[in-house]
Order: C-alpha cells, then structure tokens, then sequence
C-alpha cells in the first residue's frame, strides 16, 4: 500500500516491520465472545479521534467560557482579515488588512456578518464599535482588483462578492445592538458601506471621506444611491459624481458623520463604552465627545451655493453647462475633474441617485446589485481599474467616449435584472 510505504521512513521502520505490525492480531474472549483487534491500528484511530476532540474544544472553548462567565471583562481572537476584542460590555471589530488599507475581502465579509449577528445575539455586549488597523485607514474599499480578476479569469469570487456585501451592508441598518464606527483614517467605498447606515459613525482629524467609483468607471454602491441624496441639498449628487474627498470636521458638516473626536481620546472612548448598560448610556458618552465649536471649513463656506446650483440640474450635460456659466477657478476645477470620469458612470450615477432618493435601503442596495452585475459584463469598470489601480497611468480608455454617445437605453441596460439576488439577514 502506498500509504504504509510512505508512513514506515516516518516512524524510523521498515516497509516489512511496518506490515508485520498492522497485520499483529490479539486476541482475547469476554463473556464467551472472542476479539481480535489490531493495537496498531486501534492506536491510529485512538489518536485520530483525540486530535479531533481536541480541535473542536479549541474552537469552542471562547464560547464555552463567555457562556459561563457573566463578568467577562477581556477577549481577543483573530479571524480572517479581522481582530475581535470583547472589553466588559464592548465589542470592538478591528478591519486587519493595513498592507492593502484594509479593504474587503470576500473572506472578511463573510467573518464581519457572522461576528456583527453573533455580537447582535449576545445579551452581554450592549455596544459594537468598529475601526481599522494600521494608522493610515478605517477601510479604503472592496478588493476590486480582486473582482475584476475573477471576472476576467472566469473565478466565482465576483458572483459571490456584492451579494455578500449588500446583505452586511444592511445588516449594519437592522443590529439591535448599538453600533459604532470610528473613521480613524481613509473612508471610501465598501468602507463607507459598513458604516453609513449604522446609528453612529464618528470622524477625526485623521478621517477621509470619498465615493471614488466614476473614476474606475463603476457607480457608488453599498447604499450609496439612498444616503446620498438625502444629504443636504445636491451635496450628495456632486460627492457621488465627482468623488470629491471631504476631511475631518467637514464629513461632520456634511452629515456623513453624526460626531467628532481627537484621535488622541479613543482609548477614552473605548474604556467609558466598556461600562454601559444601555442605548441611552451609549448617548450619553458619545454626547462627551464635543471638542468645541467646529466652524465650517472654506469649502463648506463658499461653495455650497455653487453645489446646489450646479448639481440640481436635470441631466449630466446640463451640470457641465452650469460650472462652466458660474467662470469661476473652482468651478473649473470640478469641470475639470468630471471630464476624467467614465461619462457612463456618470449617467448611470445620475440616475440611480434620482431614484433612490425615493426608495428603501433594501430596494437602493436591489437596484444596485444590479448596476454592479452589469458593470461587470462592459469595458469601462475593467479598464478604469486597469488605468487607476493596476498600470496607474491614469489614462482609461471609456467606450463610448462622451455623454453625447451614451443614450437614454444604454443607461437603461444598467438597471436590468442581472439575475443575481440578495438575501438580506433577518
């Protein structure tokens, strides 16, 4: 037998020895009933079944523990792309991936809804916050490199890959449990996903907010079609359009942030969420983090006039039109910046933002499933990825070329069933 050949230079034996000792019989009656068994081979099986055993004790030992300790104060463990601590009565979900900004994996999505219902389902966690490691990002995105890969190379990671996202994505509207999330560096895209629609998400000095996807030739997702336009004025419709990055107290102004916080007090923050008892208590801490009056940034000052002029206008063309009347240097900057979109995100941006403002999260994140299915089957997304992620020349090559060669039915196609349907966490 190949096996036995390969197990005997293992134990330091003969193929011969190995053979005489699994074919060693001893026999022995009980009760007038005669055994003969093989103790190799028991011993084989004996061991096996303890290395099983204790593999599943590893495994459940946090949660036998949990279960019968009330006064649990500390635990840590490690899963896929994720740290999760437990301090007292706080979870704290740590987004581990700093060498890639801590963008999301298929693998750490699937970790992330399972922790997120298994902190919802636990009566000693009355709080979940959520952050990233590494000092430079909360969570910079989806792996859409990843994506457009196995797209390209026939995979199933990109037919899997937003259906899961979706489905967290409104998760994080659904938890019982308060949850938090601190924007402790870059927020963008699916990182904005898993925050926007929870109760409380917290900027810093540090924070960066943006919905980059007309760029790379795709359109913001993960709900961006309902949080979007029910931001004040056409805020929403330039951010989504122009992929315009909003720093520290200005994410607060813009109402992507309900508060605001100096880096340097989180562990503060932590220590005093580790003690509540209820929702209100959660107020009540979160209400301390007031560091005195934030004014308006210059951008928020003098240009949400020219946003709502500009970006209430009916069709794309139509925003070209009014930046380029208003002849002054910002204006130009952000006509400027919208010609290097993908003119079909731009449509299709359009769009799905008009429509949204009138529907659900469910029926936001439905059409959007869509949208990115479709993206999927056309040039632009793969070859914005390929300039701005891959080659980084930054020079995509968009088919068609310009709004004028993008009619009303090729917007359209965007929004056709795609076949692929989500099934959102109950």
């Amino acid at each position: 037998h190949p096996p036995l050949r390969a197990l005997a230079p293992t134990l330091g034996i003969t193929f011969l020895d190995l053979t005489h000792l699994v074919n060693m019989r001893v026999s022995f009656e009980l009760s007038d009933v005669s055994f003969s068994i093989s103790p190799f081979v028991s011993y084989l099986y004996l061991s096996c079944f303890i290395d099983f055993c204790m593999h599943r004790v590893l495994q459940i030992l946090p949660t036998i523990i949990r279960s019968s300790h009330k006064a649990w104060t500390s635990y840590v463990s490690q899963t896929e792309g994720l740290l999760f601590q437990i301090n007292g009565s706080l979870a704290i979900i740590t987004l581990d991936r700093p060498k890639v900004l801590n963008s999301l994996s298929l693998e750490s999505i699937r970790s992330f809804t399972k922790l997120l219902i298994a902190c919802d389902d636990d009566p000693n966690i009355r709080v979940i916050l959520v952050k990233g490691n590494g000092g430079k990002a909360f969570c910079s995105g989806g792996d859409i490199v990843g994506i457009t890969n196995s797209a390209r190379k026939g995979g199933d990671i990109h037919l899997r890959f937003f259906q899961e996202e979706y489905c967290l994505n409104h998760l994080t509207s659904a938890l019982r449990t308060p949850y938090i999330s601190l924007y402790n560096g870059i927020a963008m895209g699916g990182g904005i996903g898993i925050s926007i629609h929870g109760k409380y998400r917290i900027a810093t000095e540090d924070s960066i907010f943006a919905m980059p996807e007309t760029a790379i030739g795709f359109h913001p997702d993960v709900g961006g079609s309902f949080f979007l336009p029910r931001l004040s004025g056409s805020l929403g419709m330039f951010l989504a359009l122009t992929g315009y990055r909003l720093v520290g107290p200005d994410i607060l102004h813009a109402g992507i942030a309900t508060h605001y916080m100096k880096m340097g007090n989180i562990s503060n923050l932590e220590l005093k969420l580790s003690h509540v008892q209820s929702s209100d208590e959660v107020d009540n801490v979160l209400n301390t983090l007031k560091v005195g009056n934030l004014t308006d940034s210059c951008f928020f000052k003098s240009q949400t006039q020219l946003i709502n002029y500009a970006f209430c206008a009916e069709t794309v063309e139509e925003i070209f039109e009014r930046l380029l009347y208003v002849k002054d240097d910002w204006s130009r900057k952000i006509f400027e910046r919208m010609f290097l979109m993908s003119p079909t995100s731009l449509k299709v941006t359009h769009k799905s933002l008009n429509l949204g403002a009138k529907l659900t999260l469910k029926q936001c994140l439905e059409m959007e499933s869509n949208i990115s299915y479709n993206f999927l089957q056309t040039n632009d997304f793969f070859e914005g990825v390929r300039a701005m992620l891959l080659d980084k020349d930054k020079k995509p090559n968009w088919r068609p070329s310009t709004l004028d060669l993008i009619s009303n039915e090729i917007v359209e196609s965007y929004f056709r069933n795609s076949g692929h349907f989500l099934t959102f966490h109950t």
